[in-house]
């Protein structure tokens, strides 16, 4: 998990060959506990544990039709509810 230039915003990522970059996921920790996953990738055990420590996941959003991506795992480990549009 890399701390990103805005407190509270962090990211990961995974590289993707058939497209040449890498793919980002976003977690925001928010003062009131209720933290978000931005268009999450599937999350390795020291990020999962990074974001166990600092609370969960409450709400998990998707952004885009194709950034469905880890939400359903997620969703299920952290008990975060999806918003995504239609």
């Amino acid at each position: 998990m890399k701390k990103t230039a805005l407190e509270g915003l962090y990211l990961w990522s995974a590289y993707q060959p058939e497209h040449g970059l890498d793919f980002n996921g976003f977690f925001w920790i928010r003062p009131d506990g209720g933290n978000v996953l931005f268009d999450p990738l599937p999350l390795g055990e020291a990020d999962a544990a990074f974001i166990r420590e600092k609370g969960g996941a409450r709400w998990i959003v998707i952004t885009n039709a194709d950034h469905w991506r880890a939400a359903d795992a997620l969703r299920e480990a952290f008990r975060a509810e999806v918003h995504a549009p239609a």
